[in-house]
């Protein structure tokens, strides 16, 4: 009996300890690495708490060893030829200006650092615990490794007073480096260089780690080694009462995986603007503005020129409101208008409203938002369907294409038109349609029947009833056209046999784009297409027009490279010409393809795209506009964004003002509100409103569109519309295409415009310069300076010189006094890199794993600017309303020329005395 109770006592508690093994096991977590890095430059001044911490009790090896693999000695027990004993740096010491306590051997019976087991010798430890008894918020370790390389070295793990703990792997040649060699990088950074008998360079790096529970007390710290490969030496360790700052490395376009991007580099807190602090200062555009909208009367279409009424010539530069943004609360609403018009912004193109029903508060809600913009001199431009493809019966619900030739659905359309544009606005006493400060509208968002190609897009017709009716409407215009299906056969030499047009079987296949038809049934489909564009259109428009409103109106902005020129031939009979596009599409399209607009856990973004650095692929972005632009048309690139969270945020706004003002474009930048509006995080690749970096180069964007001109010089592609029907274009080089400003004409006969292929990627049409392959794009007018790309030596135009110490950057110059920039008293600097959230982590170089939440970060650009001027100059730092954060020292080179430093702010404010 005493047996078995024996024997069942020893099962219960077997049981109770796997139990409670498992219980630690599940509270352990893995660490997030976050750390507040700092800009070396920047990092000598800088402070935190600190407390060394004692690791006598655990040292169990001291620097200097006597007897090669005798288990006594020093350091890795590899003997007096490669030991630490040049290190001497015992008692209170400083190393990247963090506090660590060094174990004197000769004061702790020869044991100065902790040696942990590498290559499988027993000597040494596997395994040593540091007590603590403290909370803090993240530990300094001097130390290295030997016989490193990449792969786990180790672990450093918190254990709490609670049980629970958080552990973090240690790679080699990543969070920890071997004693040889003085090798860093965003981790890990040299501390102590000396030398022994067998390498002239040995080194001890500094490596931090946050706490991710800096509240809970830790009893002790545990560092592992793996064992059977590399040693874990560690000579120091001390606690950080905050999260750790770091010294950052300048950025090389390299990104550790791992790392949270939040301090991969040089990366500030941002502060959302206070808006009433801000209109009162330099970070202001809103003098290119003419409030209120429509004080010169209706806009009108003149050929390539949008022209207001009275004679005035209209500039338009735009951004998009998306979704529920166009709703906004009165606060809201009065702090988006703000910083739209210190933006520089004077049109907004409303993208879809009818993601929800129309009801009286949203109507309000949009009412009070448009006075808003009309008072700040901004005009409103409407996109009637935006919504993507639906299930319902709801206009709401989407249906994009379907929406397109379904009556009922152009029913529910109309409805929703006439709502919207007779809605009276009780604050401007005017009717929505009617109100002047409403410019545009075009029929569809990134939209047409050119959609309709199975297997390509997801935007298709939306079900068997939607296709029935197609298919009606498709033998109704063969009818008309071919009168029997005799006639018919004599044309399409692929009718089958159960093709009928009196039984109205002739069929649309989804494929008709890219499938094996005959030529006439494929152009038969496109002259279809158009011509339901067209009906829609004319529907639409006189739905428009009935309700009082003028505004200008045209067809669709379809964006698929593939269906350029018939897009442009179906919204040619229209009052302007719209189309979207979109830069550095860096989307990994294996996931969740082809647009990903909201930032989520476990999204996929690639940062390889540039538009300045590229082997064409953005530049065909640009071509693909030029092919859209219609002869005798005004040209509206209704939407223009960059997908992607890169380094390269700043540079799409330059290069779009510049391009699009030579070329007579109204551009519309996508977009500066995305839905959801807010401010402590980047809630979507797009947005302007709370991106510091697209909102820091706004201003300077702005002002080098108002004051660039068109160029002189005029080309026209005519192009047959039976050679586009059957797909054959011109194939024409960039610098032939925006060597002039560039328009398409389409006719009945055979007329091709001949041009020079260019296969050098340079573009220099005067005021713009852009070598796609060296990454280099400059810019300037009198009043404006900026430059974009790669940064690999010092440039300089004009008054402008300027060293940047990183890979790439984009920096602007403007006047703020109009005056030319040479003599301009009152200037606007700014520099831009990258963005991102708090918390953002990537799953390799280019690749966003998580974006994190809470809280924004941008990377502080340092580098050295030089004035040609021989006047005193005062720099101000500016914080994000444009309040003056710090003066900046100002010295002068052998030149005699004005030379300072960046700070790491986005915008400076020079005064020229």
């Amino acid at each position: 009996m005493k047996r078995l109770i024996a024997v069942i006592t020893f099962v219960v508690l077997c049981f109770n300890v796997l139990s409670a093994l498992a219980e630690n096991d599940e509270k352990s977590e893995a660490i997030n690495f976050e750390l507040n890095y700092i800009l070396e430059r920047f990092y000598e001044n800088s402070s935190i708490e600190c407390e060394p911490l004692d690791i006598s009790g655990q040292a169990n090896m001291g620097f200097a060893d006597e007897v090669e693999g005798d288990g006594k000695g020093g350091w890795t027990d590899q003997g007096p030829k490669n030991d630490m004993s040049s290190f001497k740096n015992f008692g209170s010491q400083k190393f990247w200006n963090i506090p660590f306590n060094i174990i004197n051997p000769d004061k702790n019976e020869g044991k100065s650092c902790i040696i942990l087991r590498g290559q499988n010798n027993e000597a040494f430890p596997i395994s040593a615990e540091v007590p603590v008894n403290t909370t803090a918020g993240g530990i300094y370790v001097l130390h290295s490794t030997a016989y490193g390389a990449g792969e786990k070295a180790g672990r450093y793990s918190f254990v709490y007073e609670d049980g629970t703990s958080a552990y973090f792997d240690i790679v080699g040649d990543q969070h920890i480096k071997d004693f040889w060699g003085t090798l860093e990088n965003n981790f890990t950074r040299v501390a102590w260089k000396g030398s022994n008998a067998s390498s002239a360079n040995i080194t001890l790096n500094i490596f931090a780690l946050n706490n991710p529970h800096p509240d809970k007390t830790i009893k002790l710290i545990r560092f592992e080694s793996d064992g059977e490969g590399q040693f874990i030496n560690i000579v120091g360790v001390t606690l950080a009462k905050e999260l750790p700052i770091f010294p950052a490395m300048a950025m090389t376009g390299e990104s550790n995986p791992g790392v949270v991007r939040y301090g991969i580099a040089a990366w500030k807190k941002y502060t959302d603007p206070d808006e009433n602090v801000a209109q009162e200062n330099v970070l202001n555009m809103s003098e290119y503005l003419d409030a209120p909208a429509g004080k010169y009367g209706l806009l009108l279409s003149k050929g390539d020129k949008f022209i207001f009424e009275d004679g005035t010539v209209a500039k338009f530069w735009g951004t998009n409101i998306v979704g529920n943004a166009a709703f906004p609360t009165m606060q809201e609403a009065e702090e988006i208008a703000s910083r739209l018009s210190r933006s520089g912004y004077n049109l907004v193109r409303f993208v879809n409203l009818d993601n929800e029903e129309l009801t009286d508060e949203r109507l309000d809600k949009l009412s009070y938002f448009l006075k808003l913009l009309k008072d700040n001199g901004i005009y409103a431009y409407f996109s009637l369907l935006g919504n993507e493809k639906g299930d319902g019966d709801k206009i709401t619900d989407g249906w994009k294409i379907d929406g397109i030739f379904r009556d009922d659905l152009i029913e529910k359309k109309a409805e929703f038109t006439k709502k919207l544009l007779t809605h009276k606005n009780k604050y401007t006493n005017t009717a929505i349609g009617k109100d002047e400060m409403l410019v545009m509208i075009d029929m569809a968002d990134q939209n047409s029947m050119f959609d309709m190609e199975y297997g390509f897009t997801v935007l298709n017709v939306n079900d068997e009833n939607s296709m029935a009716e197609l298919t009606q409407k498709f033998n109704k215009f063969l009818k008309k056209k071919y009168s029997t299906t005799g006639k018919l056969s004599r044309v399409y030499s692929d009718l089958l046999s159960t093709e009928s047009i009196e039984k109205g079987t002739v069929i649309i296949n989804g494929n008709w784009r890219y499938g094996i038809f005959d030529e006439n049934r494929k152009a038969d489909v496109i002259e279809f297409f158009i011509q339901l564009q067209n009906d829609y259109y004319q529907k639409m428009k006189s739905v428009i027009n009935s309700c009082g409103c003028k505004a200008l109106v045209s067809g669709f902005t379809n964006r698929w490279d593939n269906v350029i020129p018939l897009h442009s031939i179906a919204n040619s009979q229209t009052d302007f010409v719209p189309m979207n596009t979109m830069f550095s599409m860096g989307v990994d399209r294996t996931k969740d393809w082809p647009y990903l607009t909201e930032l989520k856990d476990n999204t996929i973004f690639l940062d390889v795209d540039s538009t300045v650095s590229s082997d064409g692929h953005d530049g065909k972005s640009l071509i693909n506009l030029v092919k859209t632009k219609v002869d005798g048309k005004p040209f509206v690139v209704s939407e223009w964004g960059a997908a992607n969270i890169s380094k390269q945020y700043g540079e799409n706004s330059i290069v779009m003002a510049a391009i699009s003002a030579q070329q007579g474009w109204t551009p519309i930048q996508y977009c500066f509100i995305y839905g959801e509006i807010n401010k402590d995080k980047i809630s979507d690749v797009y947005s302007t409103y709370n991106n510091p970096v697209t909102l820091g180069m706004s201003y300077a964007s702005a002002a080098l569109y108002y004051t660039m001109d068109e160029l002189k010089s005029k080309q026209i592609i005519n192009q047959s519309i039976s050679d586009v029907y059957k797909n054959k274009s011109n194939s024409i080089g960039i610098t032939s295409y925006l060597a002039a400003k560039t328009s398409n004409k389409f006719n009945k006969k055979n007329i091709v415009t001949k041009f020079n292929r260019s296969n050098e990627f340079i573009v220099d049409n005067g005021n713009v310069y852009w070598d796609m392959l060296d990454g280099v794009f400059f810019a300037n007018t009198d009043e404006v300076i900026a430059f974009s790309g790669n940064v690999s030596k010092e440039e300089s135009l004009g008054c402008l010189k300027f060293e940047i110490y990183s890979d790439t950057a984009t920096i602007a110059l403007v006047s703020l006094d109009k005056n030319k920039l040479e003599n301009s008293e009152h200037m606007l600097l700014s520099v831009g890199s990258d963005a991102v959230n708090k918390g953002t982590v990537y799953r390799s170089k280019y690749v966003i794993q998580k974006i994190g939440d809470g809280g924004i970060a941008y990377n502080m650009v340092d580098g050295k600017i030089t004035l040609k001027t021989d006047k005193n100059i005062e720099v101000y730092a500016l914080n994000s309303d444009g309040t003056r954060e710090t003066m900046i020292d100002v010295e002068r080179d052998e030149g005699k020329n004005a030379v300072f430093y960046l700070n790491g702010a986005l915008n400076y404010e020079i005064v020229r005395g």
